[in-house]
């Protein structure tokens, strides 16, 4: 989590160009959350808007979110796999070793399902950007979205599924509610909590930064292995 914080440059560079201030942010959970997860910070406005919404920055946040998304899988896997997901004849819970292979099993498709879970209320926000009366549709849609979502990764790693079995299978997740629906939810109110010191944090320069990055990157890891252990307890749907 903190080297997947500190390589979000555009993130990065927006804390320290806001000045001090602060606010408050509703995170869904995510198989890697980053300090960002848990930070509000003002819109980019002017050149700032150009360099995020320009090619650049269409292309930094591909890879950005591609090269997060690899780091997801691996730290997914290993927490799958000290959990009850060794299955092959010899296999020790030897972290680099776990690490390596969850990138190799599920890289491609939870990096996929990185894109998605970011690219659909990226769109969504761009057209309101571009037609402010489309709010009133676009952020509620942006939340279901958020909700319909979040456990996407989980699943591709828990259950082994490829990205369309993987979306299926969590859109029916999200239907029922459940522990789908707990997990969420107890997970808004805490990041909602969470993200008003760390918002003020990353807001008063780079020692704020690294501070704020300290203080997320152990509730990250807790929130990827828990929700790992959710999504094994939770019955498997066919």
């Amino acid at each position: 989590p903190a080297v997947a914080s500190l390589l979000s440059l555009t993130s990065l560079s927006r804390a320290l160009d806001a000045g001090p201030g602060g606010g408050v942010t509703f995170p869904f959970p995510s198989g890697l959350a980053t300090v960002w997860t848990y930070t509000s910070l003002p819109s980019a406005t002017g050149p700032a808007a150009t360099e995020t919404f320009g090619l650049g920055g269409i292309v930094a946040f591909l890879l950005g979110t591609a090269v997060v998304g690899v780091f997801e899988a691996g730290v997914l896997g290993t927490f799958d796999s000290l959990t009850g997901g060794l299955s092959a004849p010899g296999d020790t819970p030897h972290g680099r070793s776990l690490f390596r292979r969850g990138v190799g099993q599920h890289g491609v498709p939870v990096v996929a399902a990185r894109l998605l879970r970011a690219g659909v209320p990226l769109v969504l926000i761009s057209v309101v950007a571009v037609v402010p009366a489309t709010a009133v549709v676009a952020f509620p849609a942006v939340f279901l979205v958020g909700y319909a979502l979040y456990g996407l990764p989980f699943v591709v790693v828990v259950e082994g599924r490829g990205l369309r079995s993987a979306v299926n299978h969590t859109l029916q997740r999200a239907r029922s509610g459940g522990s789908y629906l707990r997990f969420v939810v107890a997970h808004l109110v805490a990041g909602a909590f969470v993200s008003v010191p760390v918002s003020a944090l990353v807001r008063t320069g780079v020692p704020g930064v690294l501070a704020a990055v300290a203080l997320t990157a152990p509730l990250s890891v807790f929130v990827a292995a828990y929700g790992v252990l959710v999504f094994r307890d939770t019955t498997r749907l066919p």
